[in-house]
């Protein structure tokens, strides 16, 4: 009997630890369960913190891109309107030098400038513009000059009051495009 006593404790201990190592695979199971819930929970919050990310990037980037795409829009639309301005100051510095609207202007602009300036002085204008502008005054040299219109008033010094279209019209170029601006619509 004393064998079946030692198997009855055997058997007795034998069932207690596996009673034991069941207890602790389910504890363990539990802990992983939780570990996997967790992981899980950041892992969720890791793709929704970085889809959010990705949808910033992508945002900034489509502004970026809109934003450059109006820069050059409004750029190609300065360098037009520049042309649009540059020919209209090139058809308005041709002038019609019998026209006497002109002789007008010249004449203004010689009673203007001839008293400017001390010394001798000499007036430069366009060739077709020699014999009006002599016409206007007496005792002052009138010379051809390589301009559209307008006048160069000059003394012995080397100073100059430059009165060209050019340069006049260069001097208004702001008023200019201003004006062209409004026409054409901002």
């Amino acid at each position: 009997m004393t064998m079946n006593g030692a198997e009855n404790i055997k058997k007795e201990m034998l069932e207690e630890a596996q009673q034991e190592v069941e207890k602790i695979q389910k504890e363990v199971a539990e802990k992983i369960d939780v570990l996997k819930k967790e992981h899980g929970s950041i892992r969720d919050a890791y793709e929704t913190q970085r889809k959010h990310e990705i949808a910033r990037a992508a945002a900034l980037l489509t502004d970026k891109t809109l934003a450059r795409t109006r820069l050059q829009v409004k750029r190609n639309y300065l360098i037009e309107r520049e042309k649009v301005v540059e020919s209209i100051v090139k058809s308005a510095s041709k002038v019609s030098h019998s026209d006497k609207v002109y002789q007008n202007y010249l004449k203004a602009l010689v009673n203007e400038h001839v008293g400017s300036l001390k010394g001798k002085i000499t007036i430069h204008c366009n060739s077709k513009d020699v014999s009006y502008v002599s016409g206007l005054v007496d005792g002052i040299a009138v010379e051809e000059a390589d301009i559209d219109g307008g006048i160069i008033v000059e003394n012995d010094a080397g100073k100059k009051i430059n009165e060209s279209f050019l340069e006049s019209i260069e001097r208004r170029m702001d008023m200019v495009r201003e004006v062209v601006v409004k026409h054409l619509g901002k």
